[in-house]
């Protein structure tokens, strides 16, 4: 192939050379511009097949710096490799910190046949000379890509000489087939890891470092590797070249990717001042960018697509959720091995999708029945005195009951400690004062409250503390943030946890569980739980309060702790997976306090849903300077979440400057278009962004405004939201603009202006904006001179949040053909 590019070069030159001295031909002529679409072609085509993988045909190098290392085993370092035993009390430290890694199928390639190969590319060098291998059967370039991503990877790494019988174990039923164990490989790590840690270079600091530059450079070589297989663009890596499937290659990709990730992580503890290492480490992202890279997105598909077959809930494990996970091994890893809670039927997930589960969005609550504790009981309802609950919410006061085992007895809150009950609708325990619930869910709930509080037994729950009359019910959510507040100990029930989360289990997986549950999912329960005192969830043995048993919560009882070592890994996953109870290991008193502020909402409402738009800001009301009795009198319009939010918002008065430019759905009410829909489905806000003034007109903040030369028609198919794109150019660059323009709102005819709060345009990929049309009225139409006047506001007609991106257009390309945008300018101006 090279041969023939080069030829085509040396054509084009002998023609050349020819005209100089004579009158070229049409036929020339006619030659030259073949051999030029040839060599164009051709070059487009080289470049197409290029693979950074070194064992690839067309190898391209993806970094400079060139790997070096020895060809026979250097001394001083592990000779044999070893394995840590099942029980080692490392290796369920290693599955959290480095991630669990997964089976590969091994096709039996020939790797002990071979002399050992301390560096990647020597392992592929030894294997290419072997013209046996290379023009066998089809599947040959299959197996030597499974070979040489595991054996010769760990191989270069620990330097260590890694026999197969170490990691290949037998598979399937008939003990035929063959894998390379994950659970082997990361026995294996632990092994090097701990022999590392304990200087085999013997003093030797400059070995030491260089090992760790090699190792730093490989990781970044199959980084690039993995990302080629994943885009599947270079024709001559190997899983393509095999004829490997799409659903084969991911798989691959992803179980390299973890062990890959369980190296960089190892790596960076042994040398975390090596800057090769660090570059590594990043792994998810391009170095010096935010950018995802593709093996990475492609490794998190795939997981996901496991787990979807496997029976999850796409809501419970949503791409959005699964993003926040950051990086594949310590949860991810984890997560996909586990199966998920089925209640009856393994396809009963089948009418979900990503933004809502079939189970937790209850339409027509005229329609809900309340669940017996088993399907086949029969008891009665209970009911407490219907006249007592009203009495005392008259009288402002939270009522809670207690059980005698027979019936329902009510008493003010303020008498005694109590247990307040946290749940979800859609697990069963759903009701009202006057019908009651199911006797045998009443004794349970009672039973668990006896545990909590021995010489109590008081509890609240709303389904028997609620009543359907609409002005005491408005009565009790008022008085909801103090029920939770004052209560003795918060109880959350909910089927996932209390079916699958056991004491007897690893807290790794009891944590997954509560990450994956619906309470953590609902817009209610974020109230409930940040305002506990304490707060215990039901597992299979009874209530447990996990604050205390994970040690992020002082107790005088150490012995029920977890081991100080997991401390570091469950605030990370508490972060990551479970923000609520990071906030409230992190700010404890401002969530009892009910004070936390806007962008921490934001933050913890993120991926929680509402079955009614309107509830939420009553659900999070207790949380924030609102008045929940304004916001409960809206009700009765077609928009009454819309008018809340509005309501919301005027209360406030003084929000962050960057609501306008998220990409988020928007109201559609006169003057607040630019306001968000919800809660839940905003970016987190900045708390260090300047603000501005929410007033009946708009929103009336200080911007950096640019105006185009000429006024961009606003086109009916821009209602496509995320799917319109121009180019424009600013400051001689050229960008490409990401606009949202919402179905629901009418926009104006043109764009005129886009509203910036930070001049960082030039040194960021992307940058969040706002397009605008300029509205007539008493402030003339900007000019390049002045963009308005001093004692008046511009106003500005919002029409969508959008992105802005660097492009390198071709060099053909005049900025005449496109629209031009002019200085920014701090500017006052009133946003409509």
């Amino acid at each position: 192939m090279l041969e023939l590019f080069m030829l085509a070069s040396h054509a084009i030159c002998a023609l050349q050379s020819h005209c100089l001295h004579d009158t070229p031909t049409d036929s020339d002529l006619r030659r030259a511009m073949f051999f030029d679409c040839i060599a164009g072609m051709w070059s487009r085509e080289c470049q197409r097949r290029a693979s950074p993988a070194i064992w690839s045909p067309l190898y391209l190098p993806t970094t400079k710096t060139k790997q070096v290392g020895p060809d026979v085993l250097p001394p001083g370092v592990l000779l044999e490799g070893g394995l840590v035993d099942d029980d080692h009390p490392e290796l369920r430290k290693a599955r959290l910190f480095f991630g669990n890694l997964i089976d590969i199928p091994w096709l039996h390639a020939s790797h002990d046949n071979y002399p050992f190969s301390a560096t990647l590319t020597r392992y592929a060098e030894v294997r290419r000379a072997d013209t046996v291998l290379y023009s066998g059967e089809r599947g040959a370039p299959l197996c030597q890509w499974i070979s040489q991503m595991t054996f010769g990877l760990l191989e270069a790494v620990t330097h260590a000489r890694i026999a197969e019988s170490l990691l290949v174990v037998p598979a399937g039923r008939d003990g035929r087939s063959a894998v390379i164990s994950g659970t082997r490989i990361l026995r294996f790590l632990i092994d090097w890891y701990v022999k590392m840690r304990r200087n085999p270079y013997q003093g030797d600091q400059e070995a030491y470092i260089q090992h760790g530059r090699d190792v730093g450079i490989l990781l970044n070589q199959v980084l690039d590797i993995l990302d080629a297989e994943a885009i599947g663009q270079a024709r001559s890596t190997g899983l393509i070249r095999s004829g490997c499937c799409q659903g084969m290659r991911q798989n691959l990709v992803l179980a390299v990717a973890l062990i890959v990730s369980a190296l960089c992580t190892i790596a960076q503890k042994l040398w975390e001042t090596v800057p090769e290492v660090n570059a590594a480490a990043q792994f998810d992202t391009y170095i010096g960018s935010s950018t995802k890279r593709p093996f990475f997105l492609v490794s998190l598909n795939t997981a996901h697509n496991k787990m979807r077959r496997a029976g999850w809930c796409p809501n419970a494990i949503s791409m959005e959720f699964m993003h926040k996970l950051r990086g594949l091994g310590p949860v991810v890893s984890n997560l996909v091995v586990l199966p998920p809670y089925i209640r009856s039927n393994p396809e009963e997930h089948q009418g979900c999708n990503e933004s809502a589960c079939v189970f937790y969005t209850i339409d027509d609550t005229d329609e809900y029945v309340p669940r017996h504790v088993h399907p086949y009981c029969g008891c009665e309802y209970i009911r407490p005195p219907v006249d007592d609950i009203m009495k005392l919410l008259s009288e402002s006061k939270v009522p809670v009951v207690v059980y005698d085992g027979i019936e329902l007895h009510v008493q003010p809150a303020e008498e005694g400690p109590y247990v307040a009950i946290s749940h979800v609708w859609a697990d069963g325990m759903g009701s009202t004062t006057e019908a009651g619930l199911p006797a045998c869910v009443v004794e349970r709930i009672s039973n668990m409250s006896r545990v909590l509080l021995p010489g109590s037994g008081a509890f609240w729950l709303d389904s028997l503390c609620v009543p359907a009359v609409n002005h005491l019910r408005k009565r009790a959510i008022k008085l909801m943030a103090q029920t939770y507040r004052d209560a003795a100990k918060v109880l959350v029930i909910d089927d996932c946890i209390r079916t699958l989360c056991s004491e007897n289990k690893p807290w790794e997986e009891n944590l997954f569980r509560i990450a994956t549950s619906a309470w953590v999912r609902r817009v209610w329960t974020l109230q409930e739980g940040l305002l506990a005192r304490t707060l215990c969830f039901e597992f299979v043995e009874g209530p447990v309060d996990i604050e205390v048993r994970l040690g992020v919560k002082p107790s005088a009882d150490d012995a029920i702790r977890e081991a100080e070592w997991m401390k570091p890994w469950v605030m990370w996953a508490l972060v990551h997976c479970i923000p609520l109870l990071a906030f409230r290991v992190s700010h404890k008193e401002i969530g009892i306090s009910g004070n936390v502020p806007l962008n921490e909402v934001v933050a913890l409402l993120h991926l929680r849903k509402t079955s009614k738009a309107e509830d939420e800001l009553i659900a999070v009301s207790s949380l924030l300077p609102v008045n929940v009795e304004t916001l409960l009198s809206i009700r009765g319009t077609s928009d009454v979440a819309q008018q809340r939010m509005k309501a919301f918002l005027l209360h406030l008065r003084v929000v962050s400057k960057d609501l306008p430019i998220q990409v988020s759905p928007r109201l559609t009410l006169p003057h607040y278009t630019w306001a968000p829909r919800a809660l839940s489905t905003m970016e987190n806000t900045s708390s260090t962004v300047t603000t501005g003034t929410c007033t009946e007109e708009g929103f009336l903040a200080e911007y950096l405004v640019a105006s185009f030369n000429a006024p961009i028609a606003v086109l009916p198919e821009w209602r496509e939201e995320g799917k319109h794109y121009i180019i424009i150019t600013f400051r001689n660059a050229f960008y490409r603009v990401q606009l949202w323009v919402s179905r629901a709102h009418q926009p104006s005819p043109s764009i005129d202006a886009i509203i910036f709060t930070e001049d960082n345009i030039s040194t960021r990929p992307y940058t969040c904006a706002a397009a605008c049309g300029i509205l007539p009225g008493p402030v003339m139409r900007p000019t390049a001179g002045s963009m308005t006047s001093e004692s008046e506001p511009l106003v500005l007609k919002y029409n969508g949040p959008c992105f802005l991106q660097h492009v390198v257009p071709s060099a053909e390309t005049s900025t005449e053909e496109f629209p031009v945008l002019g200085e920014l300018k701090s500017t006052q101006i009133l946003l409509t």
